[in-house]
């Protein structure tokens, strides 16, 4: 399939409320998030036709929230993207959202706990909800359904990610990466160099048959998809 550059951006950035491009072609292709060197154009295009999710990064107690936790969330956005990147699949918008400590529990003592925050904050977007909490008691570092729901209305399950924050940047990077990929469809892996090992930190690894599994959750959209 033949496609303009700017029909590529398009697809991943839409039109805003008037029908007119959101874009500008040399703006926003300044900041795609390429590894390579020298980028050819190319690669720019096939990048934003990929199967792509995007995600609601949501702070919660976030009055309180410190400037290494700000570090964090951004080292794990980061390093989220680059690991789904080598299996073809890539994070898109990125919404920041933000839930003070006076309106919801910012420490989770248990899964009914952070069960209960993904019910009570679900945003109606189609974007998975990432709720970054300041701690999980217990040894646990994140939690998130299996395959979860694309109802974030939906009760009695888990409509999105809790992750906590207390741990380095190299363990809540995989974390966030971890329970994503727990979300759209991934079981735990046996192998200790894989993402989906249970034990933190670990290789980071995705096989192929993983990242189909992946692409077909129904929060992944691909190539050019109406917003």
């Amino acid at each position: 399939m033949l496609v303009s550059l700017r029909h590529a951006v398009e697809c991943a950035y839409g039109q805003d409320w008037s029908g007119k491009s959101r874009i500008a072609v040399v703006r926003d292709l300044t900041s795609a998030q390429i590894t390579d060197n020298p980028i050819s154009l190319a690669r720019i295009v096939n990048q934003f036709l990929q199967p792509t999710i995007d995600l609601n990064i949501i702070r919660v107690g976030a009055d309180l929230f410190f400037g290494s936790y700000e570090q964090k969330i951004e080292f794990a956005i980061q390093q989220t993207r680059v690991l789904f990147a080598l299996v073809d699949l890539r994070l898109g918008q990125i919404n920041q959202l933000f839930i003070n400590s006076n309106d919801t529990f910012y420490v989770i003592d248990d899964h009914a706990e952070a069960e209960a925050l993904t019910e009570d904050w679900s945003f109606p977007n189609k974007a998975i909800d990432v709720f970054f909490v300041h701690a999980y008691l217990g040894d646990t570092v994140g939690r998130s359904a299996i395959n979860g729901s694309c109802d974030k209305q939906s009760l009695g399950e888990m409509t999105g990610c809790v992750i906590a924050l207390e741990h380095t940047e190299e363990i809540t990077a995989l974390a966030l990466a971890h329970e994503i990929a727990h979300y759209l469809g991934l079981r735990h892996h046996g192998d200790p160099h894989n993402l989906m090992h249970e034990s933190l930190p670990n290789g980071g690894r995705l096989e192929t048959n993983q990242a189909e599994v992946m692409k077909r959750h129904c929060f992944v959209y691909p190539e050019c998809r109406a917003r």
